[in-house]
């Protein structure tokens, strides 16, 4: 019965160690986990919140070379008639599009739906100036066209995504 008790004695406290250095050591292990899973996040913020900047400013870019004045200016060649003017402003939207179309990756849902709701809206103030023309007028006649289609509007769809990116932008940087 001695032998016993003297094996507890050695047993109980060799226990009692052993556990409180398994404690100590999960917990020393978890947290450096935990930390070394924040450094990465914040290497990461480093990394992505410049790309995310840049995606806003391409943006902002696309919206302003889509802008009616601007867009018409770029596309606007003597000698087109109307349709042919049309085909043109609709195809130079098409690629500044397709050019961009990446950066949704980097943009909100919302800052990306109110980019592509802007261009379908400037391509369907395209249809309708084209509609008000007879295909073969001039592209000067359909350019006035859209831009008395613009004044008509309450506000360029161009303006109203671009402020938008831009509140957002403050809000996240």
């Amino acid at each position: 019965m001695d032998s016993i008790w003297d094996l507890l004695k050695i047993i109980l406290p060799a226990l009692l160690v052993f556990l409180t250095v398994y404690y100590v050591l999960r917990q020393f292990f978890t947290n450096e986990a935990k930390r070394r899973q924040l450094e990465l996040r914040k290497e990461n913020t480093n990394l992505v919140t410049p790309i995310r900047l840049q995606a806003y400013e391409r943006m902002v870019l696309f919206m302003e070379r889509i802008n009616p004045e601007s867009l018409i200016l770029r596309t606007h060649q003597d000698g087109l008639n109307a349709k042919e003017f049309h085909v043109r402003l609709i195809k130079s939207i098409r690629e500044e599009y397709e050019h961009n179309i990446t950066q949704q990756m980097y943009v909100s849902v919302g800052a990306w739906n109110m980019v592509t709701n802007a261009k379908n809206n400037i391509v369907k103030l395209c249809n309708i100036a084209l509609h008000d023309c007879e295909p073969t007028d001039s592209s000067l006649q359909m350019s006035r066209k859209m831009v008395e289609a613009v004044e008509k509007a309450d506000g360029l769809p161009t303006t109203v995504a671009i402020n938008y990116l831009k509140d957002e932008v403050k809000r996240l940087f």
